[in-house]
């Protein structure tokens, strides 16, 4: 029994002083790993400066803008005043002329082969992607209602037509 209680204090005592040099190991590797991280974020910084700085003067150029514009509507602006009572706000200007409205295109999905380029925009507006290839051959794609709609074109005709109906 004996025996057995100083080997066991025996393994105990080894593990302690093996451990000492292992946390300083770890110790080490840390210092090591932290050390690289901030030289990172001493070069992240200055970009972060240097990018706040940025922003800084397009702020402070949009801030000038509005000023001018703001002050240049009011002093051109003048309104007789009469003795005694205080000037009106200025006038608003008129709102802008409203937008026309986006043109109605049909379906991409009623494309026929044989349809031309031209009456192709027309009819059904610009394709939601364009891809042209050598010899005057074109890959265009459109959404439709109830899925995509994939045509090739050769010489500005429709001459091949793939439907990719959607999964909902």
């Amino acid at each position: 029994m004996l025996r057995s209680v100083l080997a066991l204090s025996g393994c105990f005592v080894v593990l302690l002083m093996m451990s000492v040099p292992a946390a300083g190991q770890a110790m080490g590797e840390a210092a090591a790993a932290a050390s690289a991280s901030s030289t990172g974020a001493a070069g992240a910084r200055s970009v972060g400066k240097s990018i706040g700085g940025m922003f800084g003067k397009v702020n402070d150029t949009l801030k000038s803008t509005d000023h001018s514009a703001a002050s240049s509507t009011t002093s051109t602006k003048s309104s007789p005043r009469k003795a005694g009572k205080t000037s009106s706000p200025p006038q608003k200007s008129a709102p802008p002329a409203e937008a026309a409205p986006a043109p109605s295109y049909e379906d991409a999905m009623r494309i026929q082969k044989g349809i031309g380029y031209e009456e192709l925009l027309r009819r059904f507006g610009p394709p939601a992607m364009q891809i042209a290839a050598e010899n005057d051959a074109q890959t265009m794609s459109y959404i439709g209602k109830s899925g995509a709609v994939q045509l090739e074109l050769r010489d500005g005709k429709v001459i091949s037509i793939t439907v990719m109906k959607s999964g909902a």
